[in-house]
């Protein structure tokens, strides 16, 4: 039986097998992860600074709601009052024309 040709030589193999310890301790312990890399207390410190700036602006948004809300009740009023005042200078008028 014929062994299969390895691409590569025995010296590139130690070579690899070198260089794999350095490589290794270039990155994080497997345990922690890419977590291990991250400053938990800037990290939960900005992480909260952002939360209550999302917090604030939905307080915001809420608060322009509530006023957009009054104010086309307040529109509704007043178009209202418009109507009533139109119809009241329509029968006055009327009321005019007939006496003359």
């Amino acid at each position: 039986m014929k062994l299969p040709k390895i691409p590569f030589s025995a010296k590139d193999l130690d070579v690899v097998i070198r260089a794999v310890p350095l490589i290794k301790d270039l990155f994080p312990d497997t345990k922690a992860g890419l977590n291990s890399l991250i400053d938990e207390p800037a990290y939960t410190s900005q992480l909260k600074k952002l939360e209550d700036a999302l917090h604030d602006k939905k307080v915001d948004i809420y608060k322009l709601r509530e006023k957009v809300k009054d104010l086309e009740k307040y529109t509704w009023k007043l178009e209202e009052t418009v109507e009533n005042c139109k119809y009241q200078i329509n029968l006055l008028t009327k009321a005019l024309t007939k006496e003359e």
